[in-house]
């Protein structure tokens, strides 16, 4: 997940809302939704259909494997739902940076972001989806460590709101 790295908390301090807790809760369900529910059917599924003890299967292929012995012409279903999520993923991620890099410098953010964002999908188009995960969880970590003494320092300021 992306708690503490950024993505999410832009998106929701983007949100228009009268009451705060609001987008607060949505986002708590946004993390539940996607860490337990998602993730832990994932993992079902694949310790469920036996795909795990396969030595032939490379990892991400177990889902594609483990749905295809039970619904029919998941090679062609598989792209279009990897596509889309793809998709999903790359929008918020493009808008948090064109976001920071539009703070960082104000006047030529948009630019400079636009094109390295242009130069890295060329890039990585040429690698395997291994180097870029690799680089995407360094990144992340990065600004991990980046946020915690800021998420340290801002600890007093957060109005706890009871339901």
């Amino acid at each position: 997940g992306d708690v503490g790295i950024g993505y999410a908390s832009m998106m929701h301090a983007e949100a228009r809302t009268k009451d705060p807790a609001d987008q607060a809760s949505l986002a708590i369900f946004g993390i539940f939704l996607d860490t337990i529910v998602v993730c832990t059917c994932t993992v079902l599924l694949v310790y469920v259909t036996g795909v795990w003890q396969m030595a032939e299967v490379s990892g991400e292929m177990m889902v594609q494997v483990a749905l295809s012995q039970y619904f029919p012409h998941m090679n062609i279903f598989m792209p279009i739902f990897l596509f889309c999520l793809a998709i999903s993923t790359i929008l918020p991620y493009m808008y948090a940076g064109l976001r920071s890099f539009e703070f960082i410098l104000p006047k030529h953010g948009k630019k400079i972001y636009y094109s390295y964002a242009l130069f890295a999908f060329i890039w990585f188009s040429f690698f395997e989806a291994s180097v870029a995960l690799l680089i995407m969880n360094l990144a992340g970590g990065l600004l991990i460590v980046i946020n915690l003494p800021t998420l340290y320092k801002l600890r007093k300021a957060v109005i706890y709101k009871t339901l």
